[in-house]
């Protein structure tokens, strides 16, 4: 068998990575690229001589700019888009592209001290013991969203777009980002910007999909693949209503201080169905063992708060972002510099 050229062996291993990354088989990239199977099947072996528009082809299909592709400095995230839309694997691609191009310029982001997660618990109350102290000393150092943020110093992707995403962090070490969907309710957008705060405290050296929810939040147990998701989620849910709050709140339950649990609401900008699994989680830890219907049914009378500041806060960062980007203009192209910019929304 004669040698294989190099430069196939590494264009063959950076796309299966990428098919890898996209949860696609050789035959869903042979119908999008036009291209048949065997050729498909050649190049993922390394077995097929290189032609540009072929791989433009391939390229484009994945959603992969081709000269990252065949660059030596050839990067990637940790970033998988599984269980998404098309529309939604485009978006994130071009986003991560950007990234990719523009990370050395970007803030690195801190790692706050504190304790490792515990991913050997496999039980939901013990996977919530888990988190709940680290939230409490993060919130005796960053009073909101906002200041974690900023105190961290996480770069923030701020876009609207009408792909069916909310949030999700792109990584290559030691660059981190979040980007965030600005076409969201406010409420949500702080939910997601925490969840993805807690991927990176957490997970950033892990595999992350792009945040299409695939875990039962209500399962008795949970494996390992679906613990950083689980995780994420109380972590964003016990950081905006504390859990020492919702316990109190939970005491004589299903009687409760309507009027304390609208405040809890308003003044840490949430969303009512994240008071309803706050006190779900509480009343099973509890062991009252009330549904989540009867406890929804309790509080359909409590609103959702829909405080605009985290939006001003967001075209804040992207007024920072578009700052970044214009001095360091020099390094790019201004074909690259517009497209990043067209991507960005700055």
């Amino acid at each position: 068998m004669k040698n294989i050229p190099q430069t196939r062996k590494i264009i063959a291993h950076r796309l299966s990575l990428e098919l890898q990354r996209r949860g696609a088989t050789n035959s869903d990239l042979s119908s999008a690229s036009g291209l048949p199977l065997a050729t498909i099947q050649g190049y993922l072996s390394a077995q097929r001589e290189i032609s540009l528009s072929e791989l433009q082809k391939i390229s484009q299909s994945l959603y992969v700019n081709v000269f990252r592709l065949i660059s030596k400095r050839y990067f990637s995230t940790n970033l998988y888009f599984r269980n998404v839309s098309r529309e939604a694997i485009k978006f994130a691609a071009n986003v991560e592209d950007a990234f990719l191009i523009i990370k050395d310029f970007l803030p690195v982001p801190s790692i706050p001290s504190i304790s490792k997660i515990e991913y050997n618990f496999t039980d939901r109350e013990a996977l919530i013991g888990n988190v709940i102290p680290i939230i409490r000393k993060l919130k005796g150092l960053f009073e909101n969203t906002e200041k974690m943020i900023d105190g961290i110093g996480l770069p923030i992707f701020p876009i609207s777009s009408s792909a069916n995403f909310d949030a999700f962090l792109l990584g290559c070490p030691p660059h981190y980002a979040i980007c965030i969907n600005l076409a969201k309710a406010p409420n949500r957008i702080i939910f997601s910007l925490l969840h993805e705060i807690a991927h990176f405290l957490f997970d950033r050296e892990r595999i992350i999909d792009i945040d299409v929810l695939s875990t039962n939040l209500y399962a008795d147990k949970f494996d390992d693949n679906t613990k950083p998701e689980f995780i994420a989620y109380k972590f964003a849910q016990f950081y905006l209503l504390p859990f020492e709050r919702i316990d109190s709140l939970c005491l004589r339950w299903p009687d409760i201080d309507y009027s304390l649990a609208q405040e809890l609401i308003n003044v840490n900008r949430t969303s009512t169905e994240v008071l309803i699994n706050a006190v779900y989680d509480l009343t099973q830890i509890r062991r009252k063992r009330f549904t989540y219907k009867s406890i929804k049914e309790e509080l359909s009378n409590i609103t959702s708060c829909y405080d605009n500041t985290i939006i001003s806060y967001l075209h804040n960062k992207k007024e920072e972002l578009t700052v970044i980007l214009d001095n360091n203009n020099s390094h790019f192209s201004e074909n690259v510099f517009k497209q990043v910019k067209r991507v960005l929304g700055l």
